[in-house]
């Protein structure tokens, strides 16, 4: 999971799709951009970029929680802002031959709740996915 070669990264245009994908599955949800949304979500998904680039972090799973952290943070989203960031940070690593395997349902989603609360450090929160990530 530490691989040398430039990693993967999302767009926007990915992001816009998995808006459309939680649109779907969450119809009751105001599942879209808020004012200056595509804004913030340019910003968010500059920032994992912007660590492996100017701080040398390669690990993947760490570059994964700055996503979860960054689109969580960033509420760009009216609703939404969490499940995307998982969902965001889930493509991102199976892009890049990763993927998180819970060890029960809503595990994941807990530690994204915890993470996005201040109930846990970003670092914290990236030991406890590492042990949750699987090469594929």
């Amino acid at each position: 999971m530490n691989d040398p070669a430039e990693p993967l990264w999302l767009t926007l245009h990915d992001i816009e799709d998995l808006i459309s994908v939680l649109k779907e599955k969450h119809l009751q949800q105001p599942v879209h951009f808020g004012l200056g949304g595509r804004d913030k979500m340019l910003s968010a998904l500059d920032r994992p970029l912007n660590t492996w680039m100017h701080e040398g972090e390669m690990n993947l799973i760490n570059l994964a929680a700055l996503y979860i952290h960054a689109i969580g943070k960033t509420h760009a989203l009216i609703d939404g802002n969490k499940r995307l960031a998982f969902l965001s940070a889930s493509v991102f690593l199976n892009r890049n031959f990763v993927r998180l395997v819970e060890p029960r349902d809503g595990f994941l989603a807990e530690l994204v709740i915890a993470l996005m609360a201040n109930g846990m450090s970003l670092q914290e929160f990236q030991v406890v996915l590492a042990q949750h990530a699987d090469e594929i």
